[in-house]
């Protein structure tokens, strides 16, 4: 998904809300297991690029925030950004 806007017309929570609903989904099906999940090497469920640093430390911010209390523990956001010393 490409999307363009102006500053402040939702376009994080456009999918960021999905992502986290899709998430939410799959911790709810019957017979999940987080233990199992957590050493999973597919952990990754999702990814979002961003143009700069800034930006992706405001959406990772921007997705935290809508991430229910009571998931909070299994569900993780992350940046991964170059150009830092490790």
């Amino acid at each position: 998904m490409i999307m363009a806007a102006r500053t402040g017309q939702g376009k994080t929570l456009t999918f960021g809300i999905p992502m986290i609903d899709i998430l939410i989904r799959h911790l709810e099906k019957p017979g999940h297991s987080y233990e199992e999940d957590k050493y999973q090497l597919d952990a990754i469920k999702g990814l979002i690029m961003s143009p700069t640093r800034e930006l992706a430390i405001q959406i990772k911010d921007h997705i935290e925030a809508i991430i229910p209390t009571e998931f909070q523990r299994q569900i993780k956001v992350c940046v991964i950004v170059g150009g830092m010393s490790v």
